[in-house]
């Protein structure tokens, strides 16, 4: 990923990159691509962004089914056709790692044949985009296509960006947020102008501080992933760009460096929309005084400050990684995240407490199929730990998980002698073997019974060497707060294996133990995930056990 907030929409020549977009060897930014991908599913074509992403250029390639009149994404009818072209085309492309689905569904310019795009409707799509592309690339990020700002086609746009959020959420998750955002007008003061629109929207910025209430739309437990701001310009819609000397480019970074410094979520970067003439009135192509004001703004060298978190050393790689999703009581607040294939088991609940103060599990729907209770605590210590099934590693290997985590607690007590803490930890290891546990994170209020939301944070257990081929995964959640709710959540679980670390082969070992007349006394079998070491020790178990020694 690269760490530079600058970016542009549609590939500029080479020439033009190192001019502008890069300082010597080192590319400061990102480039967009959009595709025109269609619905045939035995189209296998495909595209290679290697020579960019070479380059040092983070890349994004937004995947649309067509263009007006055809639509971004198409008719229910084609719906899973689609799927597998976006399916197809990910597996046989190259360098790119994060993909757009879609474009602006709630403005009719982009609905097949003035079909409705539903927020609903559309992320159904997007779901069964997404688990096509992660069969065949599992770590790619996915994003939901951005929404038109100010446009009412399909209704109040931050509802729709809302309830398309919500509903990706729901039925699976997302791996990003993509945000568009212009000024109207080449006046670089309406970068941070407080003016607002005309009623029915006289509470919504009318120019860029618009990407703040759209950033406020994003579901609180997504407020750990990136954002991109693929689109934007000063949106001129007859004269495109300004090609006078101007510092529109110059604040708009600056304005969104200033963001990154104090606020969440970080956004990774900016696009300048768009590059290439091609019909589009907003072209830069030609513009040299856009060109001069970019240059100077890519002197800064602002950055996103969250450089993704490389491995410790070169020579580690991620085995296994799973998104989560947070599960709702029914009076819609959140309670824990639970992964696709966890448990929840409550210990440590004292048999005294009246139950109205134990936790109350609440069982999960089975659509989505996802399983667990949800960490609800009611003034009272308790813990719970939330267990995996068994993950599939390389033994022999080091080995160390990482995830993101967040605690909350809300409606405290007033009584400041009545204060405790609440938190939650991560831990891995062998089934039935030693635990490697993170260290707490947690969270304290002060009295008032206020909101108290912890941040996003990235912990990691110590490494260890796991001796089989399965690990568990562990969290723990304690709240000992006289609040009306504790809540835990956490996402995007990763192991990390030095040397490249990979699932075990399938298959089992047989150990046979024979008497010296060759007869078979003894024999045992068990999963091919060990090593060499392991199966002679076990072996010399057996022959031992099977003699009387």
């Amino acid at each position: 990923m690269n760490k530079y907030i600058y970016g542009a929409h549609d590939p500029p020549p080479d020439d033009w990159l190192r001019t502008y977009l890069m300082n010597g060897d080192e590319a400061r930014g990102w480039i967009v691509f959009t595709e025109e991908l269609g619905a045939d599913p035995t189209d296998l074509s495909s595209r290679d962004y290697s020579h960019w992403a070479d380059m040092g250029f983070g890349i994004i390639a937004r995947l649309n089914h067509g263009y007006y009149p055809n639509g971004t994404i198409p008719a229910p009818d084609k719906w899973q056709d689609f799927v597998l072209r976006v399916k197809n085309f990910v597996k046989g492309s190259k360098g790119c790692k994060r993909w757009i689905i879609g474009n602006e569904t709630n403005m009719r310019w982009e609905w097949p044949q003035e079909q409705v795009i539903t927020a609903e409707r559309y992320a159904t799509l997007f779901s069964d985009a997404r688990v096509g592309i992660h069969e065949v690339r599992p770590l790619d990020f996915v994003i939901p296509g951005a929404v038109a700002p100010w446009n009412v086609d399909a209704g109040d746009w931050l509802e729709y960006l809302e309830d398309v959020l919500y509903y990706c959420d729901l039925y699976g998750g997302f791996d990003a947020v993509c945000l568009h955002i212009y000024t109207h007008g080449s006046d670089p003061r309406l970068i941070t102008s407080p003016q607002t629109m005309d009623p029915p929207y006289q509470d919504r910025y009318f120019h860029f501080q618009h990407y703040k209430q759209m950033i406020d739309r994003i579901p609180p437990q997504c407020r750990g992933l990136p954002v991109y701001i693929t689109e934007t310009n000063e949106n001129i819609p007859e004269d495109g760009w300004l090609d006078e000397p101007n510092t529109w480019i110059q604040e708009m970074y600056r304005e969104i460096d200033s963001w990154n410094q104090t606020e969440e979520p970080k956004i990774h970067c900016v696009c300048l929309y768009c590059w290439d003439m091609r019909g589009d009135m907003q072209y830069i192509q030609g513009k040299s005084s856009v060109y001069q004001d970019l240059a100077l703004a890519v002197a800064k060298a602002y950055t996103n400050g969250l450089e993704e978190k490389p491995p410790v050393e070169e020579n580690w790689s991620i085995v296994y990684e799973n998104h989560c999703n947070d599960y709702y009581d029914q009076d819609g607040e959140p309670e824990v995240t639970v992964p696709v294939g966890y448990h929840v088991e409550w210990i440590g609940v004292r048999p005294e407490m009246d139950r109205k103060y134990t936790p109350q599990p609440e069982v999960f729907p089975e659509d989505p199929p996802y399983s667990g209770v949800g960490f609800h605590v009611y003034n009272t210590f308790d813990w719970t730990l939330i267990s995996s099934q068994p993950v599939s590693v390389a033994a022999g290997k080091r080995t160390k998980l990482e995830v993101a985590l967040m605690v909350i607690a809300h409606g405290f007590d007033d009584d400041p002698d009545k204060l405790g803490d609440c938190g939650m930890q991560i831990g891995v290891g062998e089934p039935g073997g030693v635990q490697y546990w993170s260290e707490w994170q947690a969270v304290r209020d002060g009295p008032g019974g206020n909101l108290n939301q912890g941040e996003w944070v990235v912990v990691e257990t110590p490494e260890f060497v796991p001796t089989v081929g399965q690990v568990e995964v562990y969290i723990r959640c304690v709240a000992n707060v006289p609040a009306a709710i504790s809540a835990g959540h956490y996402d995007r679980i990763r192991i990390w294996q030095e040397d490249g670390g990979s699932p075990p082969p399938a298959g089992e070992y047989v150990v046979v133990v024979y008497d010296p007349n060759g007869a078979e006394v003894a024999r045992c079998s068990f999963p091919a995930v060990g090593s060499d070491p392991q199966i002679c020790a076990l072996a010399q178990e057996i022959v031992a056990l099977s003699c009387g020694g």
